[in-house]
């Protein structure tokens, strides 16, 4: 992945064929120092796995080329037609869509590699035994057990723990994993998991119901959590939509005219 965040960045700031060593320089320096103080920041504030360390460093620096190229296409859009940024940016876009679509679809990217480096890194697992109406705190949210609520119908049986949980900025918010039995399927339950995500991070919380007292006096929860994985579906609509700039149809484009050629066609063909 490292590899390919590397590839993504470079890939908007060289030019095809004649790209020169003092100008590809002079572009790549702002999103490859951005790219080293993130780097050098999460390090400093603590995080020592190297690889999330780099992994991160790498997306920053795509996303700011990836921005900075955008950018200043507009810029000088704008500049030359006396416009304002954002009346330029349809224009600039469907003056050349391979380019600014895939532009898009690299940002997208971007966001991908930031959901897969905090799961992959950062993902955390562990059992929680909960005695109603106590709260206990898991992975910095404060969790507490309030209800166990049976409910049936004529082929299934659903039991639902009421979980309330409080996310680490203190926002309190309710979640209902369960448990699904179909009748004549009781030794095969589906669970029905509660998930919490919580801006502007956009971590999951997934909490999965295991076990449970028929009272109502506690229940076991499974929880997982992952970090930044709501990016992952952000990064796949935006890729949609960088391949919709890419495949939508362009204007047709009128051909000037050879009037030579046209002297040399008989009237007939003329008239056709």
């Amino acid at each position: 992945m490292l590899a390919l965040l590397a590839l993504i960045g470079l890939g908007p700031l060289l030019s095809w064929g004649r790209t020169r060593a003092r100008p590809a320089l002079r572009r790549l320096a702002a999103p490859l120092l951005t790219g080293i103080v993130v780097s050098a920041l999460l390090a400093a504030l603590g995080m020592r796995q190297g690889l999330a360390v780099l992994a991160f460093g790498a997306a920053t620096f795509v996303l700011v080329a990836v921005v900075f190229e955008f950018g200043r296409g507009v810029r000088a859009y704008a500049r030359h037609a006396g416009v304002g940024i954002v009346v330029a940016l349809r224009p600039v876009v469907e003056a050349n869509r391979r380019r600014y679509g895939g532009y898009i679809v690299h940002l997208g990217m971007t966001l991908i590699a930031f959901a897969i480096i905090g799961t992959g890194f950062f993902q955390s697992e562990q059992s929680a035994a909960l005695v109603k109406d106590q709260p206990v705190t898991v992975a910095g949210y404060e969790l507490t057990f309030t209800e166990l609520r049976l409910s049936s119908a004529p082929d299934v049986n659903l039991i639902e723990a009421v979980i309330t949980v409080v996310r680490p900025d203190g926002a309190t918010v309710t979640v209902a994993p369960g448990r699904q039995v179909h009748r004549g399927w009781a030794s095969q339950p589906i669970s029905r998991i509660g998930i919490d995500t919580a801006p502007p991070a956009l971590d999951d919380l997934y909490l999965l119901l295991t076990a449970w007292d028929e009272d109502g006096a506690s229940a076991t929860l499974r929880v997982i959590m992952n970090p930044l994985v709501g990016y992952l579906w952000i990064g796949a609509i935006v890729v949609f939509g960088g391949v919709l700039v890419l495949a939508w149809p362009g204007r047709a484009v009128r051909r000037p005219v050879d009037s030579r050629a046209v002297r040399a066609l008989t009237p007939e063909e003329v008239s056709a």
